[in-house]
């Protein structure tokens, strides 16, 4: 039931703030930043963050909020050397007043992704 909710909710921040770049992925009024964890997508497609999903589109916002605490991240890459197929899935145990960087890099026949702790700057998931 609270998966359901948590649609809901995203769904309704979609509604409202139309093509706004911040997602706000928890329920209730909106926490100062100091009682959250942000999440910058740089250069990857992030496809999921927790329960929310998107099979064929990527999620279009560039900053997430999200509560302290455990999440999972699934993202792709595309550049000049080529696309994913399949996504790398990371997972971020955020901490409050934090931010994180979602960023990827690609070789020849493989790309990789990463979370860097900007505030710590010190990587947390994925490798470089």
């Amino acid at each position: 039931m609270r998966y359901f909710f948590n649609a809901i909710v995203v769904i309704a921040t979609f509604a409202v703030c139309g093509g706004k770049s911040t997602l706000v992925f928890y329920d209730g009024e909106r926490k100062a930043s100091t009682d959250i964890a942000t999440i910058e997508i740089d250069n990857v497609f992030l496809m999921s963050i927790d329960t929310l999903e998107r099979k064929y589109q990527a999620l279009s916002e560039k900053y997430i909020e999200v509560l302290p605490g455990q999440h999972q991240i699934s993202v792709n890459y595309r550049s000049w050397k080529g696309h994913s197929t399949e996504p790398i899935n990371l997972e971020l145990k955020a901490e409050k007043g934090h931010k994180y960087l979602v960023k990827a890099r690609a070789g020849y026949h493989y790309w990789k992704a990463w979370i860097m702790d900007v505030t710590l700057d010190s990587l947390v998931a994925g490798s470089k």
